[in-house]
């Protein structure tokens, strides 16, 4: 069983905010199992560091290029400003999914999205399932130092020219298309699904069909890169045979217009003439089986693209059905809003009956 990806980032300051949210060294710290950091690990581990720094020197990296920048108003950065992006890239621990493969591929997507502010990746083996912890830190550019640089959500919601919901719909619609480029990259690559069960709220039964189709899609994915590495080889032998069947034409043409009449020269020309007409019938028998090849690539290129539409419509389904239960939690929530306020003014009025009879 392959499982689904996860991949989730947040921003961190300088100070915890009053919502609970950690300073961006207590992060750091937890990630290096620093004591006292990380009580919710049974046995803490030493991590492993895939790339780039020791996280614990990231706040300071960041501080000091907050120090040499403002912010649009001309002031200094402040205290509570998002410094710092952390991300974590978990695999399930009954996936059998290639480890080496997951890291090597998911490094390979943090490479390419983040580039040079990719700062670090630390690996953590101690916890239920095996996961990632990467942090990114924005540059500075032409005195601005804006999250906004690394953060899709937010800098679709900066670009976004509109009120509260615009703004809200295009930074969700930005943090989706982020898990899908990772999907696509990564978690597609490794037959993992796009969503899991509790977020898509699937049966047993609908999650099992799914995975299998994720499983599918896979294998052929594997399947069609093997056929495009044999045809390339059979591209490669033809054309040395098309080469050789040239210069034993050049030759062939070198005797007979040389005029040689002798025995010899007459038996070295009919072995010339045997060898061509060999080497013509072995082109034949390969053009034959390289066409029929190609036939095979592109009826399975027609599977594909028929699967992938098929995983895109589940897709378009599974994302209407989460549009849908996340109205459906708006509405619970306002209702619930509403009816606590009929209850404090009803409640309001009994004590006032009850003080002034």
């Amino acid at each position: 069983m392959s499982g689904y990806q996860f991949i989730r980032i947040e921003i961190y300051a300088k100070v915890s905010n009053k919502k609970g949210k950690p300073a961006m060294q207590s992060i750091v710290n937890e990630a290096m199992r620093v004591d006292g950091f990380c009580p919710h690990v049974y046995r803490p581990q030493p991590p492993q560091i895939l790339l780039g720094l020791d996280p614990r020197k990231l706040p300071q990296i960041a501080l000091e290029r907050t120090k040499k920048v403002k912010d649009k108003q001309g002031r200094k950065v402040r205290k509570d400003a998002p410094l710092l992006l952390a991300g974590v890239i978990s695999l399930g621990a009954e996936s059998d999914v290639n480890f080496r493969d997951f890291l090597k591929q998911s490094i390979g997507f943090l490479r390419n999205k983040y580039g040079a502010n990719l700062m670090s990746a630390v690996l953590h083996v101690d916890e239920e399932h095996p996961h990632i912890h990467f942090y990114v830190i924005p540059s500075v550019i032409d005195g601005c130092f804006s999250m906004s640089e690394i953060h899709d959500g937010i800098r679709a919601r900066n670009e976004c020219k509109g009120g509260y919901s615009k703004k809200a719909h295009a930074y969700k619609q930005a943090m989706r298309e982020f898990q899908d480029s990772y999907y696509d990259e990564v978690g597609s690559k490794l037959g993992l699904t796009r969503l899991g069960p509790r977020v898509q709220r699937l049966t047993r039964k609908e999650w099992k069909a799914q995975q299998k189709q994720a499983q599918k899609f896979l294998q052929q994915h594997r399947e069609l890169n093997k056929q495009r590495r044999q045809v390339t080889k059979d591209e490669a032998v033809l054309a040395n045979e098309k080469q050789a069947i040239k210069r034993q034409e050049c030759e062939l043409t070198m005797i007979t217009g040389a005029s040689f009449f002798s025995n010899k020269h007459e038996k070295k020309n009919e072995y010339l003439r045997k060898r061509l007409n060999k080497l013509q019938q072995q082109n034949i028998d390969m053009s034959a089986e390289l066409g029929e090849k190609q036939q095979g690539i592109t009826k399975l290129y027609r599977e594909m693209k028929s699967l992938k539409q098929d995983h895109q419509a589940y897709q378009h389904k599974f994302d209407a059905m989460s549009y849908k239960l996340e109205l459906k939690d708006q509405f619970i929530q306002q209702l619930k809003l509403k009816t606590g306020r009929q209850y404090e003014e009803k409640y309001t009025r009994n004590q006032q009956y009850t003080c002034h009879p």
